[in-house]
C-alpha cells in the first residue's frame, strides 16, 4: 500500500521516512522508534500546481517494495527491523520480512536496496 505525500526533496527511491507535524511532511528517518514510517518508492517531484517548494513522492506503509540496507544482509533474509539509514536482518524485527537473495544474486551490502514486506 502506497500514498502520494509531501516529501524532502532531497530524499531517493528507497529512503525511510517518518512524519514531521512541525514541516507537515514526510522526512527522513531520524529514530528506529518512529511510527508511522514508510518507504519512498518514487522519485520526488514538484508539485506544479503549488510550486517547487512542495515535493510529493509514493511512500509505501504495507507490502512488498525495495528499501536501502543500513547494513550487509544476509543471503537467506531474515526479520525485518529499521533504524536511521535504512532497513537491516534481527531476529527481533517484528514489522516485515527482508527477503531471501535470489539464486545468484550478488551479497546484498549496506546502502543497496533489497526487498522487504512491510506489515
Amino acid at each position: 500500500m502506497f500514498i502520494k505525500c509531501s516529501v524532502e526533496q532531497s530524499l531517493s527511491v528507497g529512503d525511510l521516512v517518518q512524519y514531521d507535524t512541525a514541516q507537515d511532511k514526510w522526512l527522513a528517518l531520524t529514530s528506529s522508534a518512529a511510527m508511522p514510517w514508510g518507504v519512498v518508492v518514487s522519485t520526488p517531484t514538484a508539485d506544479e500546481t503549488e510550486g517547487s517548494s512542495l515535493y510529493l513522492a509514493r511512500v509505501q506503509f504495507a507490502g512488498s517494495c525495495l528499501a536501502k540496507a543500513s547494513r550487509d544482509v544476509p543471503t537467506q533474509g531474515g526479520c525485518l527491523s529499521v533504524e536511521v539509514g535504512g532497513v537491516y536482518v534481527n531476529a527481533d524485527g517484528d514489522c516485515g520480512l527482508v527477503a531471501p537473495a535470489s539464486y545468484s544474486q550478488a551479497p546484498r551490502l549496506a546502502t543497496n536496496l533489497v526487498l522487504v514486506h512491510i506489515r
